[in-house]
């Protein structure tokens, strides 16, 4: 991936992150990421040392990363950022594969509005 798509992708995550970073998040894939340098409690401490238990048998399922998770959401979906099985650039693909109609449809659907805006209030045209 080149630098522009790399920096596009960060984009795009940003637009449909969720408003808070996580200490362990599961992917649409099935991946669990979870932050293994951060202390946040005890009990914390305790599900972190779990944690690598399991990323040993599974090393592909549970991955430790040393900082919290972003996560984005879009059509339902939860994404975990930068995950492996690329879910999230599956649907920037389809939008900018699809820009052109989409703006389009966003024209039209504005101007669409904008007509019941001022059908509703004549006086502020």
């Amino acid at each position: 991936m080149s630098k522009l798509e790399a920096s596009e992708l960060i984009a795009f995550q940003r637009i449909f992150s969720e408003d808070q970073s996580h200490a362990e998040a599961k992917c649409e894939c099935g991946r669990l990421y979870f932050d293994g340098y951060n202390d946040y409690d005890a009990e914390w401490v305790k599900e972190v040392e779990s944690f690598r238990k399991l990323a040993k048998k599974q090393p592909d399922k549970y991955i430790e990363i040393p900082h919290a998770i972003g996560v984005s959401v879009i059509d339902g979906k939860r994404f975990v950022y930068n995950c492996k099985c690329g879910g999230l650039k599956h649907y920037k693909d389809l939008i900018d594969d699809n820009a052109e109609k989409i703006i389009e449809y966003l024209r039209k659907k504005s101007a669409f509005l904008m007509q019941q805006a001022d059908a509703i209030n004549p006086d502020k045209q």
